[in-house]
């Protein structure tokens, strides 16, 4: 807060690097990406950060069968 921030808001995907890809389809990317944002929040201070991240999809993507 020394230089007056009172918000920092983060480039899309900047945990994980932009284009993911297939990357996504892996599960332990996955979950470093998760880890990853788990670490940040801890050493988040009391400037808000928002970021964007990736997260499991409980749906699965595509239509439902008929």
């Amino acid at each position: 807060m020394a230089r007056g921030a009172e918000f920092i808001l983060a480039p899309e995907l900047f945990l994980c690097g932009y284009p993911p890809r297939d990357l996504l389809q892996r599960d332990d990317f996955i979950d470093a990406n998760l880890a990853t944002l788990a670490e940040v929040a801890q050493q988040t201070g009391a400037v808000p950060l928002c970021v964007g991240y990736v997260d499991r999809n409980p749906d699965r993507p595509g239509r439902a069968p008929a």
